[in-house]
This record gives C-alpha cells, sequence and structure tokens, in this order.
C-alpha cells in the first residue's frame, strides 16, 4: 500500500533551507490489529446439545471511530452434558465495521455451565388402610420435561406418607431411589407433588349385651368390648350405649347407639359394632291383686273378680284382665278365691309380664235365702194353736241339691177357731242343709183353720150326749129345730127353749131327713168320764172320750133301730148316750 504523508514537519529546515517533497513509491504494510473479543456465554440447562447461547461481544483496543459489533455469531459448549465447558465460537460468525479486515479478531476463553435439567416425576401413590406405618406404595412414574431421546426410568423407589394416621397426606419418594438413564447427572429429579390417603382400618368391635327384665325401653347393658384387628402398640376402649331391637319381650339384636372411643382420636379406625349379638328382654314378673266379690251360695265354685292392681306396670303400659276364677269349695264359708287358667290380659300381647295373681285374697259364699213353702193343715179345734203341716217346696234350690224337711213342728197364731197364719217353729230340720248353705225362711202367707168341733145328729131317733160347749148361733137354732127329750127324774120330760149344757144326755128326733152338724167347742184335759150312780136306769154316756163298758155295768144303746147291749169290753161312742143300769 502507498504510503502518502499527510502532514509533516521537519525539524531543521526552519530556514527552509530544503524544498523537501517525499517519494510515491514508498510502500508499507498495515496489518490487521489483534483483539481478543471478549463475550459472555449464558449457562443453560441440558437440553441434549452443546449448542452455547453467547452475547456482550466486547472488542477491546479498537481504534477510536472505528465500531465493531458481532452481527451473527454461533457458539458451542465443548461437552453436551452437564457440567462446566469452555464454549468457542463457532466459524462463520459475523462481525460488522471490520469489513476491511483490520482487526484479527481472536475470542477469549470462556467458560459456562450446561445445568442439571429438571425433570418432575409424576407418579401414583396408593391409598392404604391404616396400618400404623407410614410407607407408601407407589408406582406409574412419568418423567417429563425430558430431552428427546433421552429414557429414564425409576428402578427402585421407596416412599412415606407425612403422616402414619389417618388423613389425605403428601407422599414423598424417600431418598436412595435408583434411576436409571441418568448416569450423567443431566436430569435434576424433582417429584411432583402427590397426595394419597390412609383410609380408616374397619374393624369389627365384638361386645357382650346382657339379658334384662322388660322395663318398657330399649336400653340395653353393653360390655367386654373385643377389638379385632387392632394394630400392634394401638390400644381402644368404648363406653357405649346401645338398644334392643324392640322394647318388649323376646330375644332381639342389640345394636350400639351412642359410643365414645377412648385411643382412636385420630381416627384411624372404621369402627362397626357386631351385628349379631342378642339379648333376651325376659318377662317382668307381676303379681296382680284383684278384689273378689261374697256371693250367695249358688252350687258351683264360680268368683266374680274385679278391681285387678298392676303393682309395678312400667309407666305407659295399660294392662286390663278378663279372668273367672273358683272359690276353694263352693259351699258356705270364707275361701280362698283363685284366678283359673285361662285369664285374658289386654296389652300384654307381647308377654312382657310374667302374671301371677294375688293368693291371699278371700271373699265369703253366704247361705242363698230361700222362702220354704208349705201346706198347712185346717183342723177342728183342739185347745192347742198345734198345726200340721206338710208338702214343703223348697224353691230356688241349686240343681243337684235336694233339700227336705225332716222334722218340723207348727203353730197356728192362736189356738181358738179362726184362720189363722201359720208358723213354723223353731228346731225343725232340713235334710240336705247340714253345710248351712241355705238360709232357710219359711213363707209367711200360710193360714188354715181352726174349726168348731162337730157334732152330728143322725137322721131319726138317736140317744145323744152333748159334747160341745159355746154352740154356735146355728147350731143352737139348729138343736132349738129338733125334738128333744132328756130323762129327768124318772120320766123323759121334753125340751123346748133350753140350750143343751155339755155333757147333759138327751133322746133326740131329726125330723129334717138329713143329719144335723152342732158347731162348738169340745173340752180337753177332762178326767175319765164315768157313769151316774144313780140306782136304776140312767141315760148317760161319754161326751169326749169313748168308754169301754166294765164287767158289772149293763149299757143299752140305740143302733138307730132297735136297742143292743153292749157287751163288757166293748165301747160306746164318746157323744152317744146309753141307757145304764146300775
Amino acid at each position: 500500500m502507498a504510503v502518502n504523508l499527510a502532514d509533516c514537519m521537519v525539524n531543521g529546515n526552519e530556514h527552509g533551507n530544503y524544498a523537501i517533497d517525499f517519494a510515491d513509491n514508498v510502500t508499507a504494510t498495515i496489518t490487521p490489529r489483534l483483539i481478543r473479543v471478549g463475550f459472555m456465554a449464558e449457562d443453560k440447562v441440558y437440553d441434549g446439545n452443546a449448542v452455547a447461547t453467547v452475547r456482550d461481544f466486547v472488542f477491546p483496543g479498537v481504534i477510536p471511530d472505528d465500531a465493531l459489533e458481532m452481527a451473527a455469531a454461533t457458539a458451542h459448549f465443548a461437552e453436551s452434558k452437564v457440567g462446566a465447558w469452555a464454549v468457542t465460537i463457532d466459524d462463520g460468525f459475523a462481525v460488522t465495521g471490520n469489513d476491511d479486515g483490520n482487526y484479527a479478531l481472536d475470542f477469549v476463553e470462556v467458560t459456562a455451565q450446561i445445568k442439571a435439567r429438571t425433570t418432575e416425576v409424576t407418579f401414583m401413590a396408593d391409598d392404604k388402610v391404616y396400618d400404623g406405618a407410614r410407607n407408601a406404595t407407589v408406582h406409574g412414574f412419568a418423567f417429563a420435561n425430558l430431552v428427546c431421546n433421552d429414557a429414564l426410568e425409576m428402578a427402585a423407589a421407596t416412599a412415606s406418607f407425612a403422616e402414619s394416621k389417618v388423613g389425605a397426606w403428601a407422599v414423598t419418594i424417600d431418598d436412595g431411589f435408583t434411576v436409571t438413564g441418568n448416569d450423567d447427572g443431566n436430569y435434576a429429579i424433582a417429584f411432583a407433588p402427590v397426595q394419597a390417603s390412609i383410609t380408616p382400618k374397619a374393624i369389627t368391635v365384638g361386645f357382650t349385651a346382657d339379658d334384662k327384665e322388660y322395663d318398657g325401653n330399649t336400653a340395653a347393658t353393653v360390655r367386654d368390648f373385643v377389638f379385632d384387628g387392632l394394630v400392634a402398640g394401638d390400644a381402644m376402649e368404648v363406653a357405649a350405649t346401645a338398644n334392643f331391637a324392640e322394647a318388649k319381650v323376646g330375644v332381639w339384636l342389640v345394636t350400639i347407639d351412642d359410643y365414645t372411643v377412648a385411643g382412636n382420636d385420630d381416627g384411624n379406625y372404621a369402627i362397626a359394632f357386631a351385628d349379631n349379638v342378642t339379648a333376651a328382654i325376659t318377662p317382668k314378673a307381676m303379681t296382680v291383686g284383684f278384689t273378689a266379690d261374697d256371693k250367695v251360695y249358688d252350687g258351683t265354685a264360680v268368683a266374680t273378680v274385679r278391681d285387678f292392681v298392676f303393682e309395678g306396670i312400667v309407666a305407659g303400659d295399660a294392662l286390663e284382665v278378663a279372668a273367672t276364677a273358683q272359690f276353694a269349695e263352693r259351699k258356705v264359708g270364707i275361701w280362698a278365691v283363685a284366678i283359673e287358667e285361662g285369664f285374658i290380659v289386654t296389652g300384654n300381647d307381647d308377654g312382657n309380664y310374667a302374671i301371677a295373681f294375688a293368693d291371699n285374697v278371700t271373699a265369703a259364699i253366704t247361705p242363698k235365702a230361700i222362702v220354704v213353702a208349705f201346706t198347712a193343715e185346717d183342723k177342728v179345734y183342739d185347745g192347742t194353736a198345734v198345726a200340721t203341716v206338710r208338702d214343703f217346696v223348697f224353691p230356688g234350690v241349686i240343681d243337684g241339691d235336694a233339700l227336705e224337711m225332716a222334722d218340723a213342728t207348727a203353730s197356728f197364731a192362736e189356738s181358738k177357731v179362726g184362720v189363722w197364719l201359720v208358723t213354723i217353729d223353731d228346731g225343725f230340720t232340713i235334710a240336705g242343709n247340714e253345710a248351712g248353705n241355705y238360709e232357710v225362711n219359711f213363707a209367711g202367707d200360710v193360714k188354715a183353720e181352726i174349726r168348731h168341733n162337730v157334732q152330728v145328729i143322725p137322721v131319726g131317733w138317736s140317744m145323744t150326749v152333748l159334747s160341745l160347749d159355746n154352740l154356735t148361733d146355728e147350731s143352737a137354732a139348729a138343736w132349738a129345730n129338733l125334738g128333744v127329750m132328756a130323762f129327768k127324774h124318772s120320766t123323759m120330760q121334753i125340751q123346748r127353749g133350753r140350750e143343751p149344757g155339755y155333757g147333759e144326755s138327751f133322746w133326740v128326733f131329726n125330723r129334717d131327713g138329713k143329719e144335723v152338724a152342732l158347731q162348738g167347742l169340745k173340752r180337753f184335759d177332762l178326767p175319765a168320764w164315768m157313769p151316774p150312780n144313780d140306782e136304776g136306769w140312767v141315760m148317760a154316756g161319754p161326751p169326749a172320750e169313748d168308754y169301754v163298758v166294765p164287767e158289772d155295768v149293763l149299757v143299752w144303746a140305740w143302733n138307730g133301730s132297735v136297742f143292743v147291749l153292749i157287751p163288757p169290753g166293748g165301747k160306746l161312742p164318746a157323744g152317744n148316750a146309753a141307757w145304764f143300769w146300775q
């Protein structure tokens, strides 16, 4: 290259002694100025190649007014794997401002790092049932963000839950896992956050339920809880309430109603209780009181009971009894009364009560009052009130019983002539009432008549002794109508207008063609009649009692046609007169 002096100063030619000119064929070489270009290489994450990113080129020593700039440059790491590597500028870079090649470019030694590429490893962690440990089961590892053609595989890994108790916990891979395909450490293994659950361990708690007596509710008493399947080291206790399936008598399933478990604060166990536990509700023993009514004897032991008292009945229950009962005996007396089998209790359909009846209830069978009818016979006056009774009728006597009047006396209300009430005297005896089952009363309206004594005057002639006192007016009139003669002073004398006296003897002629019945009163308790002791013939006769003719007396009696001799030992009937010869 030609060299031209553009400006010069020559020392020593101050006086201009020299006209200086310069040769025009002088050449020299301008060589490129060597500069070491500085630059920065960026670290990068492993991507499987050596390509580097460079920037911030610095051109130290550039002549002022020159301006160099890296227009294009590629660079490479010395290796493509993870590490700190020299980075060199690839050939073919382009620098603007150096078109004349004034600069010889060299690059400083620069290093940069290929850093491990983070791969987030996803995986699956299995839920598990609580077993007291934190170990987790993991699988399904997937390596994200891998460089093409790289292949990583989890060869071995263990994992743990964050907690060993029940819950949804983070699952982390334990240190010491092994990944194949990452020998150069090109990948920084990071594990994705994964959760899995430790679920409660299901255990069925066994228990014992006590039988109980019916009390109207389902509350049950439970005890002796058995925790099959507890994890070693765990301990639990239960406080629980329980209920029978029904409140009534029977064998029922018992289920836990409400419970508190000590030792399961973390909920590590899903507790269920055995569903096959049974216990019995037994009948509540009850002695039922009652009232038995007294009754009138009816020949049976049947009793009427009422006013049942259910001591100890459970509140809200209501019982009623329909029952038959029996006296211990069917006869009159105070007897124990017992309820018969077959009683019906309403309100106890479920058999919740074992019913017994009080055994100290008594009642009385009282005599059955009967009014005995009877017949009293009329009688002729005999001076007493004694009555003859018969034909006793016992109305209302129970079938199967037989009463009979064995002995009874009776009395008229009066002993005189008339129609009187007749009553049975005390001291009667009735066969068939030995047990006193009947209270015997007698009809109070039975009457009979005490009639006048009657003396019959036959038709025609008769010899008569008047055996009556107090002839009735009718009889006195009838007597007055008869032809009557009396033997007085050894002669027969006609009697007119005079009422005859007791014991008088008469020769009577009844002309009416029919007997005349005189009514009056006999005399009783008289001494034996004896004939008058008058000498000769005497007309006389016994007024009250038949007269037995002795050996030394002649008696001639009228037989309605003739006089006949009554021999000794023969009888002259009372009321008849005869001729006596003393």
